[in-house]
């Protein structure tokens, strides 16, 4: 409900203060995101537990491709169809006959509707979809939750997990975070760069002034793949090892790190061509298949050991961490390829020396004075291959071995249940 009332609300609110005011309310946008931040949260642990309860035990495995299928159509349909029909490029150019100035469907009706339908969805759930409560392994209140989680991060293999959740990423976040602001930086349009490289959606159109050649129907082709990755990935990962797939898709995405990186080292001198805009499509299809694969396995592996007893909370600490997991190297890679990076402008300052090009604002500066920033050493492919070769070294000596380890675990070993009927 807290959802569709900011995703109704506030959009109209902040039309009209955002166009009166000089410079954007920062600190009001960022009360605004934290509260839909919140109840999106508050949603995704309701969402997780209601997955345990509503799935028999052979089907728990298909939770995390049900959420695959779920975010991706909503990524589909909030950017590729979304910024499809919002630009007025691709509207001339593929949908009205006469042209015009704006696109199809502005961003505040597509936001109401969607608040609407929340509403709708909201109603369904509270007046027609009827649950039998089961108070055997209801928790009282939300210092036991917390009681009982901080417990579950007591135990060894748990401890144990948490590290490899921690780490397993770092071998290609600098693919992930860098790689398109280097395509940017060569020329690559910004929105291509934003879809095509996308784990979600593959854009192959929106910039119709430089890939005319791009239809609707190329915009789909990474949607079904998804679905269709999705639904083996969760097939895959059944089983005496279900993170035998999660395994090898690991060494997937590692090699597509090192086809990132020799993609934009190969962009073509004239800007992007046919070919080439196709081979970063390809990629981003097959680097997705990889990464869905590892979500879905990792997603069904965590259905399988959460505890029922605090089903929602638990699954939503394995996905916090296996988040955080890529969030907190991001940090450090991009001032790394800052640190690494050696570039010096075209133009010379006053006193005879070089500008440097190390921050934005000296990016500007030299443009603005009508130079260019000249790369001598580019931190991207150092860290870049640095972070490969600590992943696949991680994965080696320290992931493989203990994921093996603990997939062979009893399932009851990862609950709390047990220990506390012994009390």
């Amino acid at each position: 409900m807290g959802i569709s009332l900011i995703v109704l609300v506030v959009p109209r609110f902040a039309h009209v203060k955002i166009h009166v005011q000089e410079h954007l309310p920062v600190r009001t946008l960022a009360v605004v995101f934290t509260l839909l931040v919140f109840f999106c949260a508050t949603q995704d642990i309701a969402v997780d537990g209601w997955a345990l309860t509503l799935l028999t035990g052979e089907n728990k495995p298909y939770a995390s491709t049900a959420q695959t299928i779920g975010l991706n159509t909503g990524y589909f349909l909030s950017f590729t169809v979304f910024l499809a029909l919002n630009s007025a490029d691709f509207c001339n150019s593929y949908v009205r006959s006469v042209p015009a100035a704006e696109g199809l469907i502005p961003l505040g009706g597509y936001l109401k509707f969607w608040g609407f339908m929340f509403l709708v969805c909201d109603a369904w759930l509270i007046f027609f979809k009827k649950e039998k409560l089961d108070e055997t392994e209801a928790v009282e209140d939300i210092k036991t939750v917390y009681s009982t989680i901080w417990d579950v991060c007591q135990m060894p293999h748990m401890r144990q997990f948490m590290a490899v959740l921690l780490v397993a990423k770092i071998g290609f976040i600098a693919n992930e975070s860098v790689t398109p602001l280097k395509l940017l930086d060569k020329g690559f349009h910004k929105e291509d760069v934003a879809l095509s490289v996308s784990s979600a959606v593959i854009a192959v159109m929106l910039a119709s002034e430089r890939t005319p050649y791009i239809s609707m129907s190329q915009v789909l082709i990474d949607f079904p793949f998804q679905i269709l990755f999705g639904y083996y990935a969760a097939k895959w990962s059944t089983g005496p090892r279900p993170l035998k797939p999660w395994l090898y898709a690991f060494y997937g995405r590692l090699a597509f790190a090192v086809v990132g990186m020799l993609i934009v080292k190969n962009f073509p001198q004239g800007g992007a061509t046919t070919g080439y805009f196709f081979l970063v499509m390809v990629s981003t299809v097959l680097n997705s298949f990889t990464s869905t694969v590892q979500f879905v396995g990792m997603g069904s592996f965590f259905t399988r050991i959460s505890d029922p007893l605090i089903g929602g909370t638990y699954m939503t600490l394995l996905n916090t961490l296996s988040n955080l997991g890529g969030t907190w190297p991001k940090y450090f890679i991009l001032k790394a390829v800052d640190f690494y990076t050696d570039s010096s402008c075209t133009v010379p300052h006053a006193n005879g020396h070089r500008n440097t090009c190390g921050t934005e604002p000296d990016t500007v500066l030299c443009k603005s004075m009508g130079g260019t920033c000249e790369i001598r050493t580019d931190g991207y492919y150092i860290v870049g291959i640095g972070c490969v070769v600590v992943g696949l070294a991680s994965l080696v000596l320290f992931i493989k071995p203990m994921i093996e380890k603990l997939e062979a675990l009893p399932e009851r070993t990862w609950r709390l249940k047990k220990e506390k009927n012994e009390k």
